[in-house]
């Protein structure tokens, strides 16, 4: 089995850590509200699916067909279509008002199948990244503690489970961003068509908690 890199969410909170008009002007002409994005499938087989929260909206990782409750407010995106769209334009945007270049901030989050932002405050965003890992099966306790231990400011928490979409596994990590420390959740699930890790990062430590086991607790095949 490969080792799994560092969750796409580290790479992001650093990149983000300027980012206190990203969600506003930045995304509004490549992006759309999470509400707007909802899955057609689960929409319409309700019965297929967990029920959808009060305050949120159905998610959808399309290459592994899975679809997960996310707060309403926060806006999605998905780079890596952006990208083979040629639409340069959100990253662009958000470089510029991090003071870095398109190409970095491209290189920071250009693979990603899903990027999703909180309303700012305090000048970080909280934010959800996902990505369809090239792994053969669920990363092992011993590759996220050695893997994300070299981003994390304290002990990696890593936790077995299971979700209505497959098995998962999640790692709990903290890292420093402009002197704060951000906490984060990173999610591995295990579907038929490959392992998504969905990686939920926030200033707050309840706020992880709350979205990442609403997510976990929704998740289930698109």
């Amino acid at each position: 089995m490969p080792k799994p890199r560092p969750p796409l969410a580290a790479l992001l909170s650093l990149v983000l850590s300027a980012c206190g008009g990203v969600a506003g002007n930045a995304l509004s002409e490549a992006a759309a509200p999470a509400s707007s994005v909802a899955s057609d499938e689960a929409s319409a087989s309700p019965s297929a699916a967990p029920s959808l929260p009060a305050g949120h909206a159905w998610q959808t990782v399309d290459d592994v067909s899975v679809s997960f409750a996310v707060p309403e407010t926060w806006t999605a995106m998905n780079p890596k279509k952006l990208l083979e769209l040629g639409d340069s334009s959100a990253f662009d945007e958000m470089a510029g008002r991090m003071g870095i270049t398109s190409r970095q901030m491209m290189q920071a989050v250009g693979n990603a199948d899903l990027l999703m932002l909180a309303p700012p405050k305090r000048g970080y965003a909280d934010n959800v990244s996902g990505l369809v890992v090239p792994l053969e099966g669920l990363p092992t306790q011993a590759q996220l503690e050695a893997e994300l231990g070299k981003v994390s400011d304290v002990p990696v928490v890593v936790t077995p489970g299971t979700s209505p979409a497959g098995p998962i596994v999640t790692a709990d990590y903290t890292i420093e961003v402009s002197g704060r420390p951000v906490m984060g959740r990173s999610i591995f699930v295990e579907t038929p068509d490959g392992v998504l890790n969905l990686s939920v990062s926030a200033l707050e430590a309840v706020t992880t908690a709350e979205v990442s086991d609403t997510i976990v607790a929704t998740m289930h095949p698109a």
